[in-house]
């Protein structure tokens, strides 16, 4: 299948990082195609309704794949998290940490990109230790078959620190952006580096 250079997949979660990204790469006339990986994560509807909203407004076309690990999968940021969630029997959602989860939305993401022609997959992750890890995949990637295009996983937003940095650039009103689901609750808690990040650009929670 011929590379179309301006055809890109998004990697959309449905939280403000992806909306924005979509943003940028329509307002860059590329022709976007939304993918959403539902991990059945314990706000699932929201993530869902969020990545749908985002594709309508941003993007050419959205399908969803499921993966579904037989419990609620969530991501925290320490292991005594999961490990409080674990030992409460009065919890019934069975919150687990599941580190596999971007290398697979990763792996689902590059060979959707593979499969439409398009020349590169999205992603909005903003954490530079992520950084190492998407050059760790585009290099892992080449080496399966090297006759062939490998499109490359890529993150534009590392340059930049901030939501607000983001925002300014792109030229965006918050409210804008009010309806994506960031938290990993189902939920927004207003206490999570994610809640507080947009809070100090004025995205509601």
């Amino acid at each position: 299948m011929k590379i179309n250079m301006k055809k890109v997949v998004l990697l959309n979660s449905g939280g403000l990082d992806s909306a924005l990204l979509a943003k940028k790469l329509f307002d860059e006339g590329f022709e976007v195609h939304s993918l959403w990986v539902n991990t059945k994560a314990i706000y699932e509807e929201q993530a869902r309704l969020a990545a749908q909203t985002t594709a309508n407004k941003f993007c050419v076309s959205h399908r969803e794949i499921t993966v579904d690990f037989g419990q609620h999968s969530n991501f925290f940021e320490t292991s005594d998290e999961v490990i409080m969630y674990d030992e409460d029997p009065a919890r019934i959602d069975k919150l687990w940490l599941c580190p596999q989860i971007p290398l697979l939305s990763a792996t689902l993401g590059v060979i959707y990109t593979k499969t439409i022609g398009a020349c590169g997959c999205y992603v909005g992750f903003k954490n530079r230790i992520d950084e190492f890890k998407i050059d760790t995949f585009n290099k892992a990637m080449t080496l399966t078959n090297p006759t062939f295009y490998h499109p490359p996983l890529i993150a534009p937003f590392y340059s930049n620190e901030t939501y607000q940095e983001s925002i300014t650039l792109l030229e965006v009103i918050p409210e804008d952006f009010s309806y994506t689901h960031s938290c990993t609750h189902d939920k927004p808690c207003g206490n999570c580096y994610k809640c507080i990040n947009r809070t100090e650009v004025g995205v509601d929670v």
